[in-house]
């Protein structure tokens, strides 16, 4: 059984900044009881005000303004790209997670090689 728990989890955000939905995401994102994650954000928002707000709100997290709207899947690849963790959660905008979602998902990777 491998552990897990020095992985990073690397999540990915994809936005167009519509709702505010962003803030409540990567609330739920700084309370999270793992430690090694990565959050990146993929801006398709087109707002330069936008990205500038999600910078000062949250300067601990990868930040990449598109010049241009990459739509969804192009956005994700963008940010899988760029990333540097062991695992890779694709989460959306208007999600939240409970506090441990991130620790008992790398919990189960070590108990379970077929999933994925």
């Amino acid at each position: 059984m491998e552990d897990t728990s020095n992985k990073i989890v690397t999540v990915i955000v994809v936005t167009a900044g519509i709702k505010n939905y962003l803030g409540a995401c990567l609330d739920s994102l700084r309370k999270q009881t793992y430690s090694s994650l990565e959050i990146i954000v993929i801006d398709n928002s087109l707002n330069p005000n936008f990205s500038r707000e999600i910078k000062e709100c949250h300067p601990n997290i990868k930040l990449y303004s598109s010049p241009k709207n990459l739509f969804y899947c192009a956005a994700l690849n963008k940010g899988i790209e760029i990333s540097r963790g062991d695992f890779i959660l694709c989460l959306n905008d208007d999600a939240t997670l409970h506090e441990r979602f991130i620790e008992k998902a790398a919990a189960g990777f070590s108990v379970n090689k077929k999933i994925g």
